[in-house]
């Protein structure tokens, strides 16, 4: 593992290199952990999860299963809540594991499920669907352990924990990485390889480009880079949804049928299509899904933020 040399006293001062000296030492933790049996490196996840949880740190997520879940007890989302810091520490303990560990451990660990989806459009533009959860980079490396593929790529703002994301995302199979800044001329020229794109359209990524439709009954922000995407190359939008699964027992990836009639040529119908989709989804894992995201950040003009609140010193988290 390479760490960066030790800058001089002045530069050590800077808050800049002080974070990137608690991510290095966060990353040696990641590789030392990373040694363990894979039910140990699950559980320690486990506990980190529930010490973020405990210290406040769930309010978003909080607030995105009240405003998805309304008709739940206070006691069901607390729970949920819960469940999913501890699933989200472990896929980031994990990290680790897919950095610097056999790649054995990590597909030998991976169920796939019915990729014969996929493997039928074999030379064919396609455009795997992968909604957000959890799971995604474990799952996503066993997928590209077994064919290439295209994955989008969002830089992250520690250049350290951004070295780590992008050599677990690049040492399975031949990945072609795409930033996002890039720009759909970008990724039309790479649907011409044939590569799968792996591509996760569902986040709020603001109101450019974007429509609102109902997601959980709430009208969210929701790209129609999906629809345009695949009118312009012609590729089949085949959904990739992965599952973590019990802490020893790994992880699921499922592949679904080929959407018929996508587009069509109603990106409104489309776009709500799609996230009636994700929503089908999510109802089968609800902890799983990736909650710490403002999903209902951008809002349409004369509504309210649904996340102000939040800012208030006084916010009391849901008891059960």
């Amino acid at each position: 593992m390479e760490l960066q040399p030790i800058q001089n006293p002045e530069e050590q001062q800077h808050p800049r290199y002080q974070r990137q000296f608690a991510s290095k030492l966060v990353v040696c933790g990641l590789w030392l952990i990373s040694f363990l049996p894979l039910p140990i490196v699950s559980l320690i996840g486990y506990g980190f999860g529930w010490l973020l949880y405990a210290l406040g740190r769930g309010k978003v997520v909080d607030r995105n299963l009240l405003l998805c879940f309304p008709d739940w007890t206070a006691k069901q989302r607390k729970s949920v809540a819960k469940s999913h810091f501890q699933r989200l520490a472990r896929s980031f303990v994990e990290l680790g594991v897919l950095c610097w560990q056999k790649k054995s451990r990590i597909t030998d660990s991976v169920e796939i499920i019915d990729f014969h989806h996929l493997s039928k459009f074999e030379g064919k533009p396609v455009i795997l669907l992968t909604p957000h959860f959890i799971g995604m980079n474990y799952g996503g490396a066993a997928v590209g352990e077994k064919v290439d593929v295209l994955a989008m790529y969002s830089a992250n703002k520690d250049a350290v924990l951004d070295e780590v994301l992008r050599k677990a995302r690049s040492r399975f199979g031949n990945p072609d990485l795409i930033s996002k800044q890039q720009g759909i001329r970008t990724i039309l020229r790479a649907l011409k390889t044939c590569k799968p794109l792996v591509y996760l359209p569902d986040l709020d990524f603001g109101a450019k480009d974007s429509v609102f439709v109902p997601f959980f009954g709430i009208p969210a922000a929701t790209i129609t880079a999906t629809s345009r995407l695949a009118k312009a190359s012609g590729a089949a939008v085949i959904p990739m949804v992965i599952r973590q699964r019990e802490w020893n027992k790994g992880y699921e990836v499922r592949f679904f049928e080929a959407w018929e009639h996508f587009p069509s040529g109603d990106e409104v119908a489309d776009a709500i299509r799609m996230n009636q989709f994700i929503e089908e989804r999510i109802k089968e894992m609800p902890d799983q899904y990736y909650w710490v995201h403002r999903r209902f950040g951008s809002r349409q003009p004369g509504t309210q933020n649904l996340y102000k609140q939040l800012k208030d010193k006084h916010y009391i988290p849901p008891k059960g």
